[in-house]
């Protein structure tokens, strides 16, 4: 499901001690704001499109908010990979539109 762009959308956490992910506006026409509910100390993040080859990536380190640039990119689906440390992989759709 694809939130509005009124409302941040977010990842829902399998366990109550995972970090949250949330990503506004979404769909978006390529500047998505992101930002989790702790910070991440030591991280990356990988953005894949639909083929799965890594399109953008990064480093995260002692943050809690970033922002995804992707209006060089063709409008499609596109996944967010989120990773910090020991924390299990967190996935997360973004749409971006013309």
């Amino acid at each position: 499901m694809v939130a509005n762009s009124n409302r941040p959308a977010e990842l829902n956490a399998q366990d109550a001690g995972q970090k949250k992910l949330f990503v506004a506006p979404n769909p978006s026409s390529g500047l998505f704001q992101v930002s989790t509910s702790s910070e991440i100390i030591s991280g990356k993040y990988l953005v894949r499109n639909i083929q799965g080859s890594v399109i953008q990536q990064g480093l995260l380190n002692q943050t809690t908010h970033w922002e995804l640039n992707l209006s060089n990119h063709r409008p499609g689906i596109y996944f967010l990979e989120v990773h910090d440390g020991s924390l299990p992989l967190q996935v997360y759709k973004l749409l971006k539109q013309e």
